[in-house]
């Protein structure tokens, strides 16, 4: 019986913004490593970073994380970078939301337009009558990656709220599943640590109701109007390139092992080869990039959860010369799969 692993979710879709890469490329590189050590495996080049109105797919992005984690072996890398994000930093998204009029506003609008900025997490707010409860959840697996993220997310609110109100209420709370970590304390300079629960059911800010009612001092309509304006059209432009991407993975994926040709692909797209093409590489990918990630994703997870020969995994992902598919692994990740299969057996061991 064939055995196929399903790809749980579509990694081209939780993109982000390259703003964010090339922050934490500087931070890294600051330290004295190198840049090219940093990128090696992540898909992202040198000139990738300097496009900063540009995305980063979710896999690069992770890549990238767990490199700089590596390299740097800062176990506090994800509150040190966290705490250098300005609203700025944030593009038009930060500047509408520091030109809003209450906190309230301000969080309404970072809500429905967060993917636009960083697409591994999802944030909701659900308000209730004495609470407002702002929930975090990551969009897909984050692996090692995860400490680091949702440190750097709560870094970063926490640097929110300095710069709307001057200040962080001690009425705000937060929770999260995460052990307490040992470099904890960095979090002391920022927020009072009765404020801070690891160990919880869920990734959680708790906001008393009364407080999203507090006007922020640089509020301007017009401002505010001209920023989300602008975010509006970045949202419709990355749907628009998500039900594409998202697409013609759903019909590589749903074939299986038959991995189908370009022709194929393009027809269950009602477009001319040429047109697919050309629509794609407008989106900053081609066929054979969506093709490898797939190819990718999949190699991971036999090597992650099966013990199948590479041999046949190699076959199993349509590689006929199994020396092929091992240098394509280890272009994609900076190791042979021998290499990373040892490494995740030594990791869970």
């Amino acid at each position: 019986m064939r055995c196929v692993i399903t790809i749980p979710v579509e990694f081209d879709r939780y993109c982000v913004s390259t703003t964010y890469a090339k922050m934490l490329a500087d931070m890294v590189c600051v330290r004295g490593f190198a840049l090219d050590e940093l990128l090696r495996g992540t898909g992202i080049d040198e000139a990738a970073l300097q496009r900063v109105e540009d995305r980063v797919p979710a896999q690069g992005m992770l890549r990238l994380i767990r490199n700089a984690l590596q390299l740097t072996q800062e176990p506090a890398l994800g509150l040190l970078f966290g705490f250098q994000l300005k609203l700025s930093a944030h593009g038009f998204l930060g500047y509408a939301a520091l030109s809003s009029e209450t906190l309230g506003d301000a969080l309404v609008l970072a809500v429905k337009y967060f993917k636009i900025r960083f697409g591994l997490l999802d944030v909701q707010l659900r308000m209730f009558e004495d609470v407002a409860l702002l929930d975090v959840e990551p969009t897909l697996p984050l692996y090692e990656a995860e400490p680091f993220i949702m440190e750097a997310f709560m870094a970063g609110f926490a640097v929110m709220a300095l710069n709307l109100l001057g200040q962080i209420p001690s009425e705000i709370s937060t929770s999260w599943r995460m052990v307490r970590p040992q470099h904890g304390s960095g979090w002391l300079q920022y927020l009072p640590e009765g404020q801070v629960r690891y160990g919880a059911n869920a990734n959680q800010i708790r906001i008393p109701i009364r407080l999203l009612s507090q006007k922020l001092g640089l509020s301007d309509p017009n401002s505010r109007k001209l920023a989300e304006e602008q975010c509006k059209r970045e949202l419709s432009m990355l749907e628009e390139n998500e039900s594409i991407i998202a697409r013609v993975r759903h019909i590589i994926i749903s074939e299986g092992q038959r991995f189908p040709k370009l022709d194929v692909v393009a027809e269950k797209c009602f477009m001319s080869g040429r047109t697919f093409k050309r629509r794609l590489q407008q989106l900053g990918t081609s066929f054979q990039e969506i093709l490898d990630d797939i190819r990718k994703d999949q190699a991971i997870d036999y090597l992650r959860h099966t013990n199948k020969p590479i041999d046949e995994i190699a076959a199993l992902l349509g590689y006929n010369d199994p020396s092929n598919f091992g240098r394509a692994f280890k272009r994609w990740t900076g190791k042979t799969p021998s290499q990373y299969r040892h490494q995740q057996e030594i990791l869970s061991a």
